[in-house]
């Protein structure tokens, strides 16, 4: 629903001044959380058509092709937008992510890295770079970095959903249970939590017993909280949330 009013408000923006090239680029930012990715394309490329200097228009035109797996297309846009704003750190996350779909893993914590240092306040590189230490199999590295995420974001599902994901890979059942739990209140479906997933880490990546363990999980979760109560305040003087078993 927020996103249909989000969509009406700037298609009547789009009727007042037509022209507006920034008004194209946000629809197409928005038909991307949508997952309308093809139509999302249409606007950048329309927003591109009436100034080709629009900055972030061909890094979500790059976006929205990576996620459909027209990587060659993808890098070509993503490499062009870099060439134009060397300092564009949403293009380098993105053509890190591009790089990590493709398993050019050295590439792709080159281009992370680089997006982390021109935004130290970015908390997506984070999740990228855990991404990559998940499929090299180093869970607690992985782990790091997506608590850093969650420090620069706090209420940033992602960086919870990825945590909980290198919990069960570390088989920190307990930990993962209690962000999933988080995940949970922050309304995440399961539905939204695999297509989450999935664009940073394809479920092709996921080990049958972990995909089973999350689903069983969440599942858990969701009854646990329809019970969930409050104990008197504890020692430190705050209230705490037990939940039964």
């Amino acid at each position: 629903k927020r996103y249909r009013l989000a969509l009406r408000d700037l298609n009547r923006a789009l009727e007042m001044d037509p022209e507006n090239s920034y008004v194209y680029q946000e629809i197409g930012c928005t038909l991307i959380d949508c997952q309308k990715y093809h139509e999302a394309e249409k606007y950048f490329s329309k927003a591109l058509s009436i100034n080709p200097l629009i900055k972030y228009s061909r890094c979500g035109m790059g976006r929205a092709m990576r996620i459909q797996k027209r990587f060659a297309q993808a890098r070509t846009i993503l490499q062009d937008s870099i060439r134009l704003f060397p300092e564009d750190d949403r293009s380098h996350l993105e053509l890190g992510l591009l790089h990590l779909d493709e398993e050019h893993l050295d590439e792709a914590r080159k281009e992370f890295l680089l997006a982390m240092k021109l935004n130290p306040h970015y908390a997506a590189p984070h999740i990228g770079l855990g991404c990559l230490y998940l499929k090299q199999s180093q869970y607690s590295m992985a782990e790091k970095e997506f608590t850093a995420a969650r420090k620069l974001e706090p209420g940033d599902g992602r960086a919870i959903l990825f945590l909980t994901f290198a919990y069960l890979k570390e088989e920190k059942t307990r930990m993962a249970r209690r962000t999933l739990e988080e995940l949970l209140e922050q309304k995440f479906s399961w539905k939204r939590i695999r297509q989450e997933l999935a664009l940073f880490y394809p479920e092709s990546c996921w080990k049958k017993e972990t995909y089973q363990q999350l689903r069983w999980l969440c599942d858990k979760s969701e009854k646990k909280l329809k019970k969930k109560k409050y104990t008197p305040l504890d020692k430190t003087g705050q209230n705490k949330l037990l939940f039964r078993l």
